[in-house]
């Protein structure tokens, strides 16, 4: 005879020839020693330490089967109370808005917190729990709290306040030395390539060997400055080229024309030139500065705009006129027309009470080159038809002879110069 390993049954092997009464008495007499009490035994102690061990669980798996303003509520027949270090893994089918709460089975509304980047517990915040994403909470014997979280507050990143966020060789996320001020980025940090330096200013430009200096057939340029197009300087200046002046000034570099290419001139409608600061550029004669460089001239060419629907002022459309009057029109605002006029064709009515009168539309009082327009008969209309110049502000000036009744005074603008 011999017994098991782990309750010590007693085994009988075929030459042991057991009597019968010795054999029950072993297997099923009511005695510590027999094998059925044993098996009861063991069985009773292993119910009791599964029961304990269940009783001892501390992570769950739920979802919560409903929520309202942020208020979640969740049932699990494995769960009959809260006891700290308790860990759920949680999902919603809701995002939350705030604060938020959770009740399980009833059992109770617990607040819902995270921890900051300070350490400190603090209320959930806009779209901390999304759908059907799982989170991990622990009970601390009084609140949920959010250990697992996807959202900024929940990710610290050690390094500079203000610095680009970058990945690094094993993928982990850290700050670059590239920081933002005022919401741009600055050029400290970044190790300049080929062609690319700082303005002095803390900007990135491009440095004086970026670009092969030349004329660009084809030229285009973005609204960051960037060349686009054509990378190539055409020595033999074909095509259409367009430069384009900040200061004024434009250089020929080395691909300056000469005889031997265009008969010491450019072709026509070959080179456009633009200035930033021109009002009309197509206005401005192109000449030479006193290093030989093409530049934009500002002796201007004022070009002449006519319309065919003249400009008209309901103060200057048949109204009563005296000396009162005196004083300068301001026509953009009475008229309509363009700031900084050089002059205009005008017409101008005028009708007196006396003959003889005379009313004047000049630059400014006490300057000559006026338009005189001298009533021939009393109460009877006279036109006139000429160009009067403007000051420096585009307006001109209104003067009515002294002592003077002119019952209407009509103005009326056919054409300016810009």
């Amino acid at each position: 005879m011999s017994t098991t390993p782990n309750l010590s049954l007693n085994v009988y092997e075929p030459e042991d020839n057991p009597l019968v009464k010795t054999w029950r008495d072993d297997l099923t007499l009511n005695f510590v020693s027999s094998s059925l009490v044993k098996i009861d035994t063991w069985a009773g102690q292993t119910g009791t330490r599964l029961d304990d061990l269940e009783g001892s669980r501390t992570n769950f798996r739920i979802s919560a089967t409903s929520s309202v303003q942020d208020n979640y509520t969740a049932t699990s027949s494995e769960i009959i109370s809260l006891t700290a270090g308790m860990q759920l893994q949680f999902s919603a089918s809701q995002n939350n808005i705030g604060s938020s709460t959770l009740n399980i089975n009833d059992i109770g509304t617990k607040t819902i917190r995270k921890i900051n980047n300070l350490g400190e517990t603090v209320n959930l915040e806009l779209n901390d729990i999304i759908p059907n994403r799982l989170y991990t909470f622990e009970y601390d014997g009084t609140i949920w709290i959010l250990r697992s979280g996807f959202t900024g507050s929940q990710i610290i990143i050690n390094g500079t306040v203000g610095n680009i966020i970058s990945i690094d060789a094993e993928n982990n996320l850290t700050d670059s030395s590239i920081a933002i001020v005022d919401g741009k980025i600055t050029s400290a940090g970044i190790t300049m390539g080929a062609g690319i330096t700082d303005d002095g200013n803390g900007s990135i430009m491009l440095s004086d060997t970026a670009v092969a200096p030349g004329i660009y057939v084809g030229l285009t340029i973005d609204n960051k400055g960037r060349i686009i197009e054509a990378t190539t300087p055409n020595p033999s200046l074909t095509g259409d080229a367009t430069l384009i002046s900040t200061d004024g000034v434009l250089s020929w570099n080395t691909q300056a024309p000469d005889s031997a290419k265009f008969g010491g001139e450019l072709p026509a409608n070959y080179l456009t030139i633009a200035h930033a600061n021109a009002t009309s550029a197509p206005n401005m004669i192109p000449i030479a500065d006193d290093a030989g460089k093409l530049a934009v001239g500002w002796m201007a060419q004022p070009q002449f705009y006519p319309l065919t629907t003249p400009l008209t002022s309901t103060s200057w459309d048949g109204d009563a006129k005296t000396s009162a009057d005196n004083g300068i029109i301001d026509l953009s605002a009475s008229f309509g027309a363009p700031a900084n006029i050089k002059a205009i064709s005008v017409r101008v009515e005028v009708t007196s009470t006396t003959a003889g009168k005379a009313v004047f539309i000049k630059t400014a009082t006490g300057v000559g080159n006026a338009l005189v327009v001298t009533t021939q008969v009393a109460d009877l209309p006279l036109n006139a038809y000429t160009i009067v110049p403007c000051d420096a502000n585009g307006d001109v000036y209104f003067i009515a002879e002294t002592g003077a009744t002119f019952t209407s005074v009509t103005l009326e603008i056919y054409g300016y110069w810009l």
